[in-house]
């Protein structure tokens, strides 16, 4: 079973750039990435780190603040390979702040988005209203 290693996170209020943060990794780990990213004007966003990691994106983003704000997740397309820092960037373009969490999770024999069992996202909701997005297959209750 794939269990939570450890989490690293980064970014910033300053700058209107890509945003980075580092995480060491262990071998065999599976790193998923969260960035949250207010008034974002990049098309897409796409993650990479300086080991040579690709990153697929898990869903769509979600929106909030009418659609000004995003949260995207994305999930290495391979095991880490050696216990080294890995870099993290969050190839976003310009936007006022974003904030990167990085999960290492461990025990984990999928990479990529294969290894993820379910995802659901929704925009836009009320402040006042409770959350209620729909997961892309029945989540596990066992």
């Amino acid at each position: 079973m794939t269990t939570y290693r450890t989490i690293a996170a980064g970014g910033g209020t300053s700058g209107t750039g890509n945003r980075t943060a580092a995480i060491t990794g262990a071998v065999g780990d599976l790193l998923v990435v969260f960035a949250s990213l207010s008034a974002n004007t990049g098309a897409s966003v796409t993650v990479t780190d300086n080991q040579g990691g690709v990153y697929e994106q898990i869903g769509s983003a979600a929106l909030w603040g009418t659609s000004a704000n995003s949260l995207v997740a994305f999930v290495r397309a391979t095991l880490v390979s050696s216990a080294v820092s890995h870099t993290v960037t969050v190839n976003s373009g310009s936007n006022t702040a974003g904030q990167i969490s990085i999960v290492a999770c461990s025990s984990s024999n999928r990479a990529g988005i294969s290894a993820i069992r379910s995802y659901g996202s929704q925009s836009n909701g009320a402040a006042s209203s409770t959350p209620a997005p729909v997961l892309s297959q029945a989540a596990l209750t066992g």
